[in-house]
């Protein structure tokens, strides 16, 4: 296998300009497939319109960081299918993958953003031609202060359907045994303390997970959960109440329900010396 990979990267800073540094490009033949060119050009032309947000809104560019990068890498393989020896196929593969990463801090808001797609293009079966998405997002508000709070995230991953199956060890291998994998979750939860003597926390949960392959988990999730404890900084007895109902609804297969309370008493001995008992009721239906 042979890789060559030239970079292009465009930053963002707050200062309110932007650079971007090629420090390599290579020209391909026409005869790709035009969906595959759309879709790389899109990502990256949003990428750097985004980098120059710190251009039109200054003033608030000291919150945010903003950073996109192109790579292009050239990979000769000689199996692109990763099938008996009789059977392979070499070819060509170009993988282009623009990223773009966004940081946003706030008083009372908090973004992570993480997108990496990767565009490959073969030069013999043109049918091979796909995009793979990358996703790792996060965020947190504070819808009233120090009480109500939303966490929201999502993730996109390339995940093997069988262990059984081909196992590719980069992305330009072409094979069944691959799926995207889709996650969002949002939790609204409160937090706080109780008079100065606990603390508490209830926290509710909305998963969804999808896959492309039909073998792969999908389904939805709720998720109640929540604790008291005392405030035990000073206090020799301490104690934690907690509680959680999980309802899974899978789409293929039979949904589930898992529930337990349980109560804690705790003793210090000394701050590294903890004695404690442990009490409750757990739950399982399918």
């Amino acid at each position: 296998m042979v890789v060559l990979s030239p970079r292009a990267k465009v930053q963002g800073n707050p200062g309110g300009r932007f650079l971007v540094r090629i420090v390599a490009r290579r020209d391909r033949s026409r005869d790709r497939r035009p969906t595959v060119r759309r879709a790389c050009l899109k990502w990256i032309v949003w990428g750097v319109a985004v980098s120059g947000v710190s251009i039109v809104s200054p003033s608030y560019a000291e919150n945010w960081r903003i950073q996109s990068a192109v790579s292009v890498r050239e990979t000769w393989t000689d199996n692109v299918a990763l099938v008996r020896s009789s059977q392979a196929q070499s070819d060509f593969v170009t993988e282009i993958s623009p990223s773009l990463t966004i940081q946003g801090r706030g008083s009372r808001a908090r973004m992570d953003i993480d997108f990496r797609p990767t565009a490959l293009v073969y030069a013999r079966d043109s049918g091979r031609n796909d995009v793979l998405n990358l996703l790792n997002a996060s965020g947190v508000f504070e819808a009233i202060e120090r009480f109500l709070f939303v966490d929201a995230h999502a993730q996109i991953t390339q995940q093997t359907v069988s262990a059984f199956g081909p196992q590719a060890s980069s992305n330009v291998s072409d094979t069944s045994n691959r799926t995207e994998t889709r996650l969002f979750s949002v939790s609204p939860y409160v937090k706080g303390i109780a008079g100065g003597l606990a603390t508490y926390e209830a926290r509710y949960q909305l998963s969804s997970t999808r896959t492309q392959a039909e073998a792969g988990v999908q389904g939805d999730s709720r998720v109640l959960s929540g604790n008291v404890a005392s405030i035990t900084d000073f206090a020799s007895f301490g104690w934690v109440v907690d509680f959680r109902d999980a309802r899974y609804d899978f789409r293929s297969g039979q949904d589930a329900n898992a529930q337990f309370f349980r109560g804690t008493l705790i003793y210090h001995f000394d701050p590294e010396l903890w004695f404690f008992v442990r009490g409750g009721r757990e739950e399982r239906l399918l």
